[in-house]
């Protein structure tokens, strides 16, 4: 199986070197990753400008642009290879409920999908290392073929673990659970008159539900979700129905 190996991390991440050293093993793996740190980027394109990727090494290229720009380029033939599957890790961060929508990481394995292959999202999550791998290397060793097998389009798999040195760790399939922030701005305001601001933010609400992905990472589970690549269509409402409602 041919498999892309990509990050939002970029191209230096150890946990993206792991993760190529290990899948490798069994499968045909290229890494296309961008050249620096992109998280938090979303699925950001490279619309406007034009996408440069260099060859580092055998099947290891950087790349200019965004984790999504990784895919698409690779499966559009930028790449010797097409891909079978995607697989965007080892993140070294969470990547947990609502907040997937920022991830840089998640938006890889959702083009995948986009692009009707199987798409795999792998995130530590914590952000203190030192990192530990093991567990994430032993659930992909283990259960990777299965996900493969049981994909189905329109979805791709969210999986995180917590930061621990034990290498089997209970799986449970999980929801996205949905985080509320109190956010505000600081900053400053310098001599010419430039402004500087400051994200601050601080969770609101600090319970889960227990089938949620939060929930089952502060058990010291493996939190595994199968996301919908595209929003669910939300229909109409009366409410909405009645505002622009014809009047005789």
């Amino acid at each position: 199986m041919i498999i892309l190996l990509t990050n939002d991390d970029g191209i230096e991440s150890p946990g993206l070197t792991i993760l190529r050293n290990e899948m490798e093993k069994k499968h045909r793996v290229y890494m296309s990753a961008p050249v620096r740190d992109r998280s938090g980027i979303s699925h950001a394109l490279s619309l406007n400008d034009p996408i440069r990727i260099r060859k580092l090494g055998d099947r290891v290229f950087s790349c200019s642009g965004y984790p999504a720009d990784c895919v698409i380029t690779a499966f559009l033939g930028a790449l010797p290879e097409v891909p079978d599957c995607v697989i965007s890790g080892i993140n070294l961060g969470p990547n947990l409920g609502s907040d997937l929508l920022y991830s840089g990481t998640a938006a890889a394995a959702r083009q995948a999908s986009i692009m009707g292959k199987p798409g795999l999202a792998i995130s530590i999550a914590s952000f203190l290392g030192p990192y530990h791998f093991g567990a994430a290397i032993s659930f992909l060793n283990r259960y990777f073929d299965s996900l493969l097998e049981g994909w189905k389009e329109g979805t791709f798999f969210n999986v995180n673990l917590p930061n621990t040195d034990a290498t089997e760790l209970k799986v449970t399939i999980t929801s996205l659970a949905r985080l509320e922030y109190k956010t505000s701005l600081t900053g400053f305001t310098t001599s010419g008159k430039e402004m500087y601001h400051f994200f601050n933010g601080e969770l609101k609400n600090t319970a889960f539900p227990p089938d949620t992905d939060i929930a089952a990472v502060h058990a010291g589970h493996i939190s595994v979700t199968a996301v919908d690549t595209y929003p669910a269509s939300s229909g109409t409402s009366p409410e909405i129905s009645a505002i622009f409602q014809t009047q005789g």
